[in-house]
């Protein structure tokens, strides 16, 4: 299952590059990044989280050209959540 949602990742990355100012693409992204973490076991905390906050920066980028976007913005809080629960299973601070 990683290896398919990695593929997904990859093709919402090259969806993105094509268009940078497409902010659906970029949603997109950030929603494939969040999957392809939560496969991702303890033993890779550190790529979950450096993803992670990949995600949040991409959302937030989103939110920043349309803070209405509440779709965006649900998303971004499950990221915050998944982030939290990474951090913690690791022990790292933040």
């Amino acid at each position: 299952a990683v290896e398919a949602y990695r593929k997904m990742l990859d093709v919402a990355r090259k969806i993105q590059e094509a268009d940078p100012a497409d902010q659906r693409a970029r949603s997109d992204h950030a929603i494939a990044i969040m999957r392809v973490t939560a496969l991702l076991g303890p033993e890779q905390a550190p790529e979950k989280i450096r993803l992670l906050r990949q995600a949040i920066e991409m959302q937030e980028q989103v939110s920043r050209v349309n803070a209405n976007n509440s779709s965006n913005l649900a998303d971004l809080v499950y990221s915050y959540n998944f982030l939290g629960d990474a951090l913690e299973e690791s022990k790292q601070p933040k």
